[in-house]
């Protein structure tokens, strides 16, 4: 049982991790919604005001410039991959029991095919132990 709760502990470590870089990335995605709508809004402003005024004016074109910068910086963090493996740890110490328990198995394997037809082997009538074998008369 301590072995199903060391799996159980070990999935909720790798879980959790993986977790908290997914909450990140569904953050920098909805950062750079946010932060497209904001833009085209500013920069519709800008060209209306611009071409309103008939003047251009430097503020127009930075205000934004900025936040598409910003837009930039949150597409490239959420479109930055995740970890390329899932669950490395866990899947590694279930191969490594995995292959723990398949040696047990030939060995235990090897053992009753040794013994089955080791001619020393003391034949006995089914359900009965080797000891109480019925006494013949000669």
């Amino acid at each position: 049982m301590d072995h199903v709760s060391a799996y159980a502990a070990l999935f909720h470590q790798e879980a959790s991790s993986a977790g908290s870089e997914l909450l990140v990335r569904t953050v920098n995605w909805v950062l750079a919604v946010l932060l497209a709508a904001v833009f085209l809004g500013l920069t519709g402003v800008a060209l209306m005001l611009g071409l309103m005024q008939n003047n251009f004016h430097w503020v127009l074109v930075v205000v934004p410039g900025f936040v598409l910068v910003l837009l930039l910086i949150a597409i490239v963090r959420a479109k930055k991959p995740l970890q390329s493996e899932r669950f490395p740890e866990l899947k590694a110490q279930i191969d490594t029991d995995a292959r723990v328990a398949h040696g047990r198995l030939r060995r235990l394997r090897s053992f009753r095919h040794a013994h089955r037809h080791s001619p020393h082997t003391a034949r006995t009538p089914r359900g009965q132990p080797p000891g109480d074998r019925p006494a013949h008369d000669a």
